[in-house]
């Protein structure tokens, strides 16, 4: 069963570089994610920054930036009957595929890194997850991004990684990351579209986006990921740090073991 599960994770993350063209080929447009991840394994944490620039390509200014951020995502309690069910049905223990413990995203800060058309910035900004959508992250911003400008935002969180199995979590020592991330909503005619996290069904809704990753783990950890390896460092303290080529992709989904 261990060896079954792995495989399944090392599958969505082969799948989640399929539809995305090249690093190359993509489109300058696309928004960009640089990714300081920190994998403490033996805590059940990660620790991220995450600097995102985002192009507004719409015809119309906007003056928030929406995110998908689906691991915000707890099970409410009106639905924990309805659920348990289907996971029964899928043959999987709810006890071990279900966390009641809260969110595992904890947003610490969000800093304003400056437009496109202004100098550069670093200011706090409030944020909110929309009443309506819980995974919904809303960052307002205090200058209007005109059609062709960008805008550039920093993330700080942290993931409690809950010992379930799931697209994030930890089971029999194996870390899995995937549609984690708090990433861009599509922007269309009609504003932003924010997509639900739907637990039994995987409607994800965004852009690719163009990656650029450091992963800092101990150093015991095998790691598997979206992207292509360009260097790792081992450092005395017993971690070690692995940088990724960039990359296109619409999801980058980690998964890590001894």
């Amino acid at each position: 069963m261990r060896r079954l599960w792995h495989g399944i994770w090392i599958a969505m993350l082969a799948v989640a570089a399929l539809p995305s063209p090249s690093f190359a080929q993509a489109p300058t447009t696309l928004p960009r994610y640089d990714l300081e991840i920190v994998l403490d394994v033996p805590r059940h944490l990660v620790h991220v920054r995450e600097i995102v620039t985002w192009t507004n390509t719409s015809k119309a200014p906007v003056n928030q930036i929406v995110f998908n951020a689906h691991a915000h995502y707890s099970v409410p309690d009106k639905d924990i009957g309805t659920l348990a069910k289907i996971a029964e049905i899928l043959r999987m223990s709810p006890k071990e595929s279900m966390s009641f413990d809260g969110p595992a995203l904890h947003v610490d800060s969000v800093r304003f890194r400056g437009q496109s058309k202004g100098k550069p910035a670093d200011e706090p900004r409030s944020f909110y997850f929309a009443a309506d959508n819980a995974t919904a992250l809303t960052i307002p911003l205090t200058e209007e991004v005109e059609p062709g400008e960008s805008v550039t935002v920093e993330l700080n969180f942290h993931l409690k990684l809950p010992q379930k199995k799931g697209r994030w979590g930890q089971w029999e020592g194996i870390t899995t990351l995937a549609q984690w991330l708090p990433v861009v909503a599509v922007l269309d005619e009609k504003g932003w579209q924010p997509a639900p996290f739907i637990p039994w069904h995987q409607p994800f809704f965004n852009e690719a986006g163009h990656y650029t990753v450091k992963v800092r783990l101990p150093c015991d950890q095998k790691l598997a990921a979206s992207g292509s390896v360009h260097k790792e460092i081992d450092f005395k303290d017993g971690w070690k740090e692995i940088e990724f080529e960039p990359i296109c992709v619409r999801d980058f989904a980690l998964i890590a073991s001894a």
